[in-house]
């Protein structure tokens, strides 16, 4: 009798053993395997599907210039979402001293089409954004992946979706699209592309952008085999507050949106600098953490901060963007515009440093650094200064 006990306790015991060996061996393999990556398996499976009709890609109807694989466009997407934005989600932000010509016509335009709609549907288009209430930026890493209106079908490969954030706004494309329908934005913009007021397009060299383009890639180091394959799609956007800008990317095809100032018919080079900087630190700036936490806990909500970088990496990517900038721009400036320019970089950057970007005196000397050294690429060095700050 004991010995049968004993039989059973050792088989019990074994099968205990195996259970605990496939649940270790369970947990390991889920942290082999990254766990951004699942989460963003998990939600291309269940919420994102790719068109494969042609016409979802076809805006050959809209305004567009193009050379090589650079052009200039008034994106309807984009113009799409700024009407929401004005016109339903209320935004205000505006870094000039009033809102441009072009953006008051719009809100203008907006308020009498809206004023015609159901209020009941619009208080639904306004209950989705006060569900929702993020900046510009996450609503254009969304958009800027919808095919043509008004069905706004997703045509970016999903493997080319990197931010988690994009799946926040689960739902927007179908309210983008009854919002373009219901307020005749095709209309408006054909009215606003007849009226003349999409002629910051024309404003743009695309010769000397490909010149300035190649002139970037220099100075970050980058191999022109990997240059060679980037689609940059410039989109001025006379609707946005003046002076902001913003880079999205995926995989090789990026986005530079481009309010009043921010550009000025050449390549922005803060913006550019965003499509490698920022994805590299977002990269890797888990493993820093620790290093970095202090610092932006201490600035996240000084003016500069506030509101516009509140996560870790979107923080130290700014710092290193606004240093390479203003590398960039002291280097390629004529001689005689030299003294000046050096004058004004450094008043900008005592500001800078006083209202939140406190990096920018460590990232200075690091680029100086990088600037030195001959074949280190700019993505390498990004590893390199964040691993030693």
């Amino acid at each position: 009798m004991i010995m049968g006990n004993s039989s059973r306790a050792s088989k019990g015991a074994a099968r205990w053993l195996v259970l605990l060996i496939i649940v270790l061996a369970a947990v390991a393999a889920v942290f082999a395997f990254n766990l951004d990556e699942l989460a963003t398996y998990h939600y291309f499976r269940l919420l994102y599907t790719v068109s494969d009709n042609p016409s979802d890609s076809d805006f050959s109807a809209y305004y567009s210039r193009s050379r090589g694989k650079i052009s200039v466009s008034m994106d309807v997407r984009a113009f799409a979402l700024y009407a929401f934005m004005e016109g339903v989600a209320g935004y205000k932000d505006e870094l000039g001293r009033t809102k441009s010509s072009e953006r008051l016509q719009l809100e203008s335009d907006l308020a009498s089409r809206i004023s015609s709609i159901s209020p009941g549907r619009v208080q639904s288009w306004k209950k989705y954004y006060e569900d929702h209430p993020f900046g510009i930026y996450p609503y254009l890493h969304y958009v800027l992946a919808l095919g043509a209106p008004p069905e706004f079908k997703y045509i970016v490969p999903k493997a080319d979706i990197k931010d988690g954030d994009f799946f926040l706004l689960g739902g927007f494309r179908e309210v983008l699209k009854d919002f373009f329908e219901a307020a005749d934005i095709q209309g408006l913009y054909e009215w606003h592309r007849s009226a003349g007021i999409f002629k910051a397009a024309d404003a743009y060299d695309l010769a000397k952008v490909a010149e300035q383009q190649a002139m970037a890639n220099r100075y970050m180091k980058i191999d022109s085999t990997k240059t060679s394959e980037i689609t940059l799609k410039i989109i001025p956007m006379p609707y946005e507050s003046h002076y902001k800008g913003y880079s999205v990317t995926y995989g090789n095809t990026s986005y530079l949106v481009e309010g009043p100032g921010s550009g000025d018919g050449s390549l922005n080079w803060h913006e550019y600098l965003h499509i490698f900087v920022s994805q590299t630190v977002s990269n890797t700036i888990w493993a820093y953490q620790s290093k970095f936490k202090q610092v932006f806990e201490d600035n996240r909500t000084k003016p500069y901060i506030a509101g516009s970088y509140g996560k870790l990496d979107t923080y130290v990517a700014e710092n290193i963007v606004r240093v390479m900038d203003h590398r960039i721009q002291a280097a390629n400036a004529p001689t005689w515009a030299k003294d000046a320019l050096a004058r004004q970089i450094q008043q900008t950057e005592k500001d800078e440093i006083t209202n939140g970007f406190a990096l920018i005196p460590y990232f200075n000397e690091k680029v100086k650094e990088f600037e030195a050294e001959g074949t280190v690429d700019v993505t390498t060095f990004i590893k390199r200064a964040l691993s030693s700050y």
